[in-house]
């Protein structure tokens, strides 16, 4: 499966309007965007109650498999993905 920009920008306008501050790409789609399994994506400030509901939405909006993680704490895992990824959205400043 082949990852669009325009699956980004959906994704990105789907978390923003579920209240994601931050949201971040990652795993496969960046180094191979040609040839993934799904659209991994990672997110600070996501209310915990539409945690589950935003994931169906991604899947919904852009109709391929996504893993999405909550990016809220500081674990060793959130740090590591925060150094891999790419910011795609901050809070409604440009990235």
């Amino acid at each position: 499966m082949r990852i669009e920009a325009a699956d980004l920008t959906k994704s990105v306008e789907v978390l923003r309007e579920l209240g994601a501050k931050k949201i971040w790409l990652f795993g496969s789609a960046l180094e191979t965007p040609e040839n993934v399994g799904d659209i991994d994506l990672a997110c600070e400030g996501l209310p915990d109650e539409v945690f589950y509901h935003a994931i169906s939405q991604l899947i919904h909006t852009i109709g391929k498999p996504v893993d999405l993680v909550d990016l809220s704490g500081d674990t060793r895992f959130n740090r590591y993905v925060r150094s891999k990824a790419r910011l795609l959205y901050d809070g409604g400043r440009p990235v």
